[in-house]
């Protein structure tokens, strides 16, 4: 089972909707997916019980325990029933840091959602500061997430800064640029992924070519209606 955690100490940051859409991808393209939401808000975990309420049961979307925090069983309980990817959304502060550790060792994969705006430029130094005396830098892949669309030839001023800042930290972006897509926005709001609202969508297919890259997995690039 391949372990993709999504880590960034701000809040709002992309991870729960980035987590959401590369389950429900998985599962359309064929995959046993799963996601697991260690955050005390609870934002990924809300959804899959709407889902769930709507009689969308698959992805398995479960909450961690707060109390007697269960991330480790979890884990384990989704290898025995033959999960292939599971994403852990994490919490965007600092409070429950020893968690968030455990998030990150348990992973193969570090992939930090990351805005190309003001407050994430200013947030990038705490997650590295989280993730660096871990030893775990070598799993960390920054992904630039809600950018404009593009147009032309030339990128957005701040997805350009993004890449940047990246840059000042040695740190490079994964080459797919997550842009900004009705379908993700209302999916969301609907307790879907993009996938599910507008499948051949250009922002739906930027997540099927990430999530066939993060998992090495072979998909195909066009897709039936999903249901």
């Amino acid at each position: 089972m391949q372990i993709t955690t999504l880590a960034n100490i701000k809040g709002g940051s992309g991870k729960s909707t980035t987590a959401l859409n590369l389950a429900i991808t998985g599962h359309y393209l064929g995959h046993r997916t799963a996601a697991i939401d260690i955050d005390k808000q609870a934002s990924l975990a809300k959804l899959g019980e709407r889902r769930r309420q709507a009689g969308r049961n698959e992805p398995m979307i479960v909450q961690a325990k707060h109390d007697d925090f269960d991330l480790i069983e979890l884990i384990d309980g989704a290898r025995t029933i033959g999960i292939e990817h599971l994403f852990i959304d994490t919490s965007g502060h600092l409070e429950h840091r020893d968690r968030l550790e455990i998030a990150c060792r348990a992973a193969l994969l570090i992939l930090m959602p990351f805005k190309p705006m003001g407050p994430d430029f200013e947030a990038l130094p705490e997650t590295l500061e989280l993730v660096a005396p871990l030893g775990l830098l070598e799993r960390l892949q920054p992904l630039i997430v809600d950018a404009p669309p593009k147009y032309g030839f030339g990128e957005n001023k701040m997805v350009r800064l993004a890449h940047q800042e990246l840059d000042a930290f040695g740190l490079e972006a994964h080459p797919i640029i997550i842009r900004r897509g009705q379908p993700i926005i209302d999916g969301y709001v609907l307790a879907k992924g993009g996938i599910e609202v507008d499948p051949r969508h250009k922002a739906c297919a930027l997540f099927v070519h990430l999530y066939r890259d993060i998992t090495r997995a072979v998909v195909p690039v066009v897709m039936a209606a999903a249901s």
